[in-house]
């Protein structure tokens, strides 16, 4: 580039500083002027402090209904405080001589609340005093921060976790041998420029999340962003839980299984029913695998309610 430059004509570079300006000037006269702000925040939302649901709705559970106060959030008050503790640093901003900025406590309640029963953020904003634009932007921000606290807690079983889920499975399900149940659950999202990909066979619009269940409806296991049109099985084909089953590195107990449905693949390792017209023993071994692999479908459940 250098020596492009040094070969150039006076005129040639005149010609190209000329033809800059003119396209920063076009850019510049195309830039949309700021629009004034007449109000930096609306007065009902300056009562939040005395009125907001922080203040009074969550403050009145936690003193006398802290199982609504679950119902609400998800989670218990000494639950909250323990994950707020953890990233209050990194999601509380600071005051500016303008405003003062929104606590860190009320930023979890509300993404909590989100996360919980998806309210809209008309909802969330008449609920929590709190500027919808404010809440859109700052849900995000409290996603990624607890994502980053708590991802050492999703961790690979060690071989005596997988000893006690297998007799968890056995004692409460009556299948032995079964260190956890597979499936997939399909999550509406917003139609995608790109639809084909994410249009599934339900004729919605979704991602699919795959996990790993235990007997008492933990994940130990989860795979979450694939396209909706891929199917149950092609996710776990492709997924590291495949690859880690195929090696043989998990440390699981020996001759333990996966139990899951007719979409994903007969493997030594999983299990799924046996098809179309069963014998009776089929029929006996189909029902009591059915029992065990329902649990996943019952924590997906219990994850959206």
């Amino acid at each position: 580039m250098e020596h492009d430059v040094a070969i150039r004509t006076q005129v040639n570079e005149t010609i190209i500083l000329l033809a800059v300006q003119c396209i920063r000037n076009i850019l510049l006269t195309k830039k949309k002027k700021r629009r004034n702000r007449t109000i930096w925040v609306r007065d009902w939302i300056n009562r939040r402090e005395n009125l907001g649901a922080s203040t009074r709705l969550l403050v009145e559970m936690r003193a006398e209904d802290s199982e609504g106060y679950q119902n609400h959030l998800r989670m218990l008050p000494h639950q909250f405080d323990e994950l707020l503790s953890k990233i209050e640093n990194a999601i509380q901003k600071h005051d500016t001589h303008m405003r003062n900025a929104i606590p860190a406590k009320i930023k979890l309640e509300v993404t909590l609340r989100y996360l919980a029963a998806g309210d809209s953020m008309y909802t969330l904003e008449a609920l929590h005093w709190v500027a919808r634009s404010t809440i859109a932007q700052f849900i995000p921000e409290v996603c990624d921060a607890i994502y980053r606290a708590l991802k050492d807690y999703m961790r690979i079983p060690c071989h005596e976790e997988w000893k006690r889920i297998e007799h968890g499975f056995q004692t409460k399900w009556n299948f032995p041998g079964c260190i956890g149940a597979l499936d997939g659950k399909h999550i509406n999202i917003r139609a995608p420029d790109d639809t084909s990909d994410y249009y599934n066979y339900k004729g919605a619009h979704s991602t699919i999340l795959l996990a790993l269940v235990d007997d008492n409806y933990c994940f130990s296991y989860v795979n979450v962003g694939t396209n909706g049109r891929a199917s149950d099985g092609g996710v776990f084909q492709r997924s590291k839980l495949a690859q880690a089953l195929e090696n043989n590195t998990l440390n699981l107990p020996e001759r333990s299984i996966i139990v899951a449905d007719a979409a994903f693949p007969l493997k030594t390792y999983l299990m799924k029913p046996y098809p179309r017209t069963p014998t009776h023993k089929e029929q006996v071994f189909n029902y009591r695998l059915s029992r065990a692999r329902r649990i996943v479908e019952n924590a997906f459940g219990i994850l959206v309610t």
